[in-house]
């Protein structure tokens, strides 16, 4: 695919300022004014025969933006309408300048992103914008997605998560040989493109705190999960590349990059008092980043509390979410501490979901009663956790986040096995 400078949207954008603004004759002149155009220039420009520069494209959108007239916004729910279906969805893309020629996903040296190189995504324009904000000459893409014969590793906002971001960003080179980070690098490295939570700025100074030790992986956890996160698609290779395609190209004047900063700072601020909030309620509780990667258990155990916190909090939304990752549509087989084979499957009801659920807290009470325990109780406790029994090759892990998926040729059917500790 080839692009090039080319806005797709000004003539329409512009016919949609003189229907809203233009009632009668004299509202014209009173538009050319506004606009700085010559009645020439905004009919050349209406009608595709005019280039407008840079000045002239300026003086458009910070007109309808100051008139609270939300054009990318409405090219966005356009497209939504137009071109959304089975496996093709939109997506958006903030470019810091406009991207000429072909899409390189090599990113230059020494730039930190999420999941290395690779085309990034996002789910709505909103979050395109405020990326790119404060870049001079950024504007906005919409690009069609179809994910149709793809690849996918996806990640929800957990542990694995958090680890898959720093290892991209070079924080875990000293956890290269560990099992759990190899088989996160693996499943980053394998797939045609990765759906992920976005890790901005912000929220990567909360896992930079986590990864140096300095809070828990719950705490990390809880204060991720206070913030408002959006998804990101990352194309890694050029066979996903090949599945997108350019909708429209918009322009991104001054006025509306000021209301962008502004939503930003607002969301940056909410959330670092959450976040704030949940690192003081979850002090000490959870554990640190080599006690999580030094044991074999830790996966698990963070998922574990996680349900019990939550099931202490009501939270049946979270249980849900949780039950249907552990036992989906498959049976699942575990050990008892007396070597008693537990049997049960997904049945899809509430009874089924509190058995298994229960039978989970059961069969690791000890371990969570531990887990729960302050850091200077821990230290008075010296006995180290009993052996669960724990079949890995069987079960799936509810502590990682990573579910892969092959979408085949059927529209909207999704099929493949997750590998050994995934799925949703």
């Amino acid at each position: 695919m080839i692009l090039d400078n080319t806005f797709t949207e000004v003539t329409k954008d512009l016919q949609i300022i003189e229907d809203l603004f233009c009632k009668e004759e004299e509202d014209y002149e009173k538009l050319y004014r506004q606009l700085d155009l010559t009645e020439d220039e905004f009919l050349q420009i209406k009608t595709g025969r005019l280039v407008p520069d840079k000045i002239q494209l300026e003086n458009i959108y910070n007109f309808a933006y100051s008139h609270n007239l939300f054009l990318n916004e409405i090219s966005w729910f356009e497209a939504e309408d137009e071109f959304t279906g089975g496996n093709i969805t939109i997506q958006s893309h903030g470019a810091h300048v406009p991207i000429i020629g072909d899409i390189i996903l090599e990113k230059a040296p020494g730039s930190s992103n999420d999941f290395g190189d690779g085309f990034y995504l996002g789910e709505d324009i909103s979050q395109a914008g405020m990326w790119v904000a404060n870049d001079v000459n950024s504007s906005l893409y919409i690009f069609t997605f179809d994910r149709n014969d793809l690849m996918e590793t996806r990640f929800n906002v957990d542990v694995d998560w958090m680890l898959a971001v720093a290892l991209c960003r070079h924080k875990l080179d000293d956890y290269l040989e560990h099992p759990r980070i190899k088989l996160l690098k693996e499943a980053v490295d394998s797939c045609d493109y990765v759906y992920a939570p976005i890790a901005d700025n912000n929220l990567f100074d909360i896992i930079d705190d986590f990864i140096n030790g300095n809070i828990t992986d719950l705490q990390c956890l809880y204060a991720l999960s206070a913030t408002h996160l959006g998804y990101q698609v990352v194309l890694k290779n050029e066979k996903a590349l090949s599945h997108i395609d350019l909708k429209k190209h918009l322009y991104l004047g001054s006025v509306e990059k000021s209301l962008f900063n502004r939503q930003s700072d607002i969301e940056s601020n909410v959330a670092m008092h959450k976040s704030e909030i949940a690192n003081r309620r979850y002090e000490d509780v959870g554990k640190y980043i080599n006690e999580l990667l030094d044991e074999k258990d830790g996966p698990l155990l963070t998922e574990g509390l996680l349900i019990e916190k939550r099931i202490e909090l009501n939270d049946k939304m979270y249980i849900d979410s949780w039950y249907d990752k552990f036992s989906r549509s498959y049976i699942t087989q575990v050990k008892d501490n007396e070597d008693n084979e537990l049997d049960y499957a997904y049945s899809g009801d509430a009874k089924g979901r509190d058995h298994d659920i229960q039978a989970f807290k059961d069969l690791y009470k000890e371990e969570i009663v531990e887990y729960l325990q302050p850091k200077e109780d821990k230290k008075k406790k010296k006995k180290e956790l009993p052996i669960t029994g724990l079949n890995p090759e069987v079960i799936p892990d509810p502590g990682k986040g990573i579910e892969t998926f092959n979408h085949n040729m059927d529209v909207g059917e999704v099929s493949g096995e997750a590998p050994a500790g995934g799925g949703e």
